[in-house]
């Protein structure tokens, strides 16, 4: 079996607006999809005239998110917004996408801690999806690694605080999107449920500096139907806490209420979470039936020496109609010395399930462990998931080298197994910078 494929990358300035294309073909060579995004941002917010728009994209763009229905997707649609260019859409959460070629990686860093790792997906870009912010200052910083050594960052920052939306200042976001679908698709889309369109309008006000108010309405498919949400909610800072409480109504009768509640406790970061739903409430954020998602985690740096390791606590309880229910526990251990990073993390899960089925419970325990490390002119990457145990453990690990032989020369190595798929890789690269061309 022989596959070919290639990417075509390009950005630019054009008619009084930046753009970003990307031209793909299928695994036969054969050209799939155009994917182009013009944008305009600033952030004076002076565009459009009386909507004083911050930001205005349209074809291939990012939606916006709500607490309760929608998740933040890639699509072709448009939207327009008010709002700061560094303000998430969500206060306890974030999304980063992103465009990644084949045979990139990428990792992401908060605070510097290494949270995650990432390849391309088979849309040809990278998402750390639903990225939990702190109370505090969030810096996070996306590192993209290249086959041939290149190294792309992008840092943000992120406050998450009592001064997130000023007192009487409304800010305001309409877009409108089809679900995974690039601007132009040249290859007939085979999926079984075809991404339909969404639309979703929010609007924010501060009432004083520590209460803000919020309302988003949102109609969109899920799988073969359409579902219309409509959102409320309330946030009131006190003391140095900030809790949300938000009331969500759906079409067909089903109705969810959350309330979140972040801030600090003696010396640490706390984030509490209850959420519940009836009569059959679903959204992005809520599968077709489950009633609740209650959720208590813990954040402290540790002093050890002269290093300091942040320390993860988190449990986690899952309520669903059929009574299969889930308790989940996890702690996560971060380390950063001068050429060195590493996360590891221990997740336990029982699954609870109901009458209906014999009432049994079954326990799995599985750790996994992201590493970079660099060693004079060489650089290591790894990531490693291992069941300890279960019905069916799982074990997937993979290792990238790199080697700067010299100012010219590279060299790259990479290692991979997956149990399940019992799929090993095995990859060689080499690099050499020539004074016209690089090979």
């Amino acid at each position: 079996r022989t596959q070919a494929r290639y990417e075509l990358f390009a950005s630019g300035e054009a008619l009084g607006a930046s753009f970003d294309a990307r031209l793909s073909s299928d695994q036969r060579g054969r050209p799939q999809s155009v994917r182009v995004r013009a944008y305009r941002s600033d952030p004076a917010g002076q565009m459009l005239g009386p909507l004083q728009a911050t930001h205005v994209a349209a074809g291939d763009i990012s939606s916006m998110s709500s607490p309760l229905g929608v998740q933040p997707i890639a699509g072709r649609g448009a939207i327009v917004t008010n709002r700061p260019l560094d303000l998430p859409d969500s206060f306890d959460r974030t999304t980063f996408r992103g465009d990644l070629p084949v045979g990139w990686e990428a990792e992401l860093y908060r605070n510097g801690q290494l949270l995650a790792f990432a390849s391309p997906g088979a849309d040809g870009r990278y998402e750390f999806a639903d990225v939990r912010l702190v109370y505090g200052v969030n810096r996070f910083e996306s590192v993209l690694y290249g086959p041939q050594g290149q190294v792309r960052r992008d840092v943000r920052t992120i406050p998450v605080g009592i001064d997130a939306i000023p007192p009487q200042k409304t800010y305001y976001w309409a877009a409108i999107v089809q679900e995974g679908r690039d601007l132009v698709r040249l290859i007939r889309d085979d999926r079984p449920y075809r991404p339909g369109w969404r639309g979703t309008v929010g609007v924010e006000r501060g009432i004083n500096r520590r209460t803000s108010i919020g309302a988003w309405a949102t109609t969109l498919m899920i799988e073969d139907r359409r579902y219309s949400i409509a959102e409320a909610s309330v946030r009131r800072a006190m003391g140095s806490t900030l809790a949300e409480l938000t009331g969500s109504a759906q079409s067909g009768g089903g109705y969810a209420a959350r309330l979140y509640w972040v801030g600090e406790l003696s010396k640490g970061m706390f984030q509490f979470e209850s959420l519940n739903a009836r009569h059959g409430y679903r959204s992005d954020r809520i599968p077709l039936g489950v009633t609740g998602l209650h959720s208590l985690s813990f954040d402290q740096t540790v002093q050890i020496g002269g290093s300091a390791l942040p320390v993860h606590i988190e449990t986690r309880y899952r309520t669903q109609v059929s009574g299969q229910n889930r308790i989940e526990a996890a702690t996560r251990l971060s380390a950063s010395w001068r050429n060195l990073s590493l996360t590891g993390q221990l997740d336990w899960r029982r699954t609870l399930s109901g009458r209906s089925l014999g009432g049994r419970a079954t326990d799995e325990v599985f750790a996994s462990l992201l590493a970079n490390a660099r060693v004079g002119r060489m650089r290591v990457r790894g990531e490693a998931q291992i069941g300890l145990s279960g019905p069916a453990p799982d074990r997937q690990v993979a290792v990238v080298g790199e080697w700067t032989q010299s100012e010219r020369t590279d060299w790259r190595a990479e290692l991979g197994y997956d149990h399940r798929a019992q799929r090993g890789r095995i990859g060689a690269g080499y690099t050499r910078r020539f004074d016209r061309l690089a090979l």
